[in-house]
């Protein structure tokens, strides 16, 4: 899933998942987990609420609130206020994604 062409807007609700490539396990070992979801509080957890996440060995579901733009504005302290509140948070997405994959990419001696 492509993060960026769903615009995430201030203060709505999402249904967020994602799966492994091919459909193969995104966590291989237990302490993936964990370290997915410290990935996650400090990529994702600034700029948005978290209801619920339920973590399988091939995919993954969070459901989420977007917080509101003065929360998300106070958050980034008047940095890079050209950027939309939808890029922030779609950026943060990205970066957890790329983060873990690459971690464990590393980890497992593999690429892609």
């Amino acid at each position: 899933m492509n993060i960026r062409k769903t615009e995430l807007l201030a203060s709505r609700f999402y249904h967020i998942y994602n799966r492994g490539n091919n459909r193969e396990n995104l966590f291989i070992e237990e302490d993936n987990y964990e370290f997915f979801l410290n990935r996650y509080s400090v990529y994702v957890y600034p700029f948005v609420d978290t209801f619920a996440y339920c973590l399988l060995k091939n995919h993954f579901h969070l459901l989420i609130k977007v917080k509101n733009v003065a929360e998300i504005r106070g958050f980034l302290k008047d940095k890079h206020t050209t950027k939309s509140i939808s890029w922030f948070v779609a950026n943060a997405f990205n970066s957890l994604f790329k983060s873990y994959s690459q971690a464990i990419n590393k980890r497992h001696e593999r690429n892609g």
